[in-house]
């Protein structure tokens, strides 16, 4: 049993499209995982005189 996707042309019945289909997946986890990480990267430390501020606030 195989999978064919015709837009594509990967064919998982051929030695050729179980190739490509494996490297798809390894960069789609790949994607995934960049993306679960990227938000941690993006998300700035706050300016140690806001975080003095809060805490003589508290």
């Amino acid at each position: 049993m195989g999978l064919h996707v015709i837009e594509q042309g990967i064919d998982t019945s051929t030695a050729e499209g179980r190739a490509m289909f494996g490297m798809l997946s390894v960069l789609a986890e790949l994607q995934r995982e960049l993306i679960v990480a990227t938000p941690v990267k993006a998300w700035p430390l706050p300016a140690p005189e806001a975080a003095t501020a809060a805490a003589d606030r508290a």
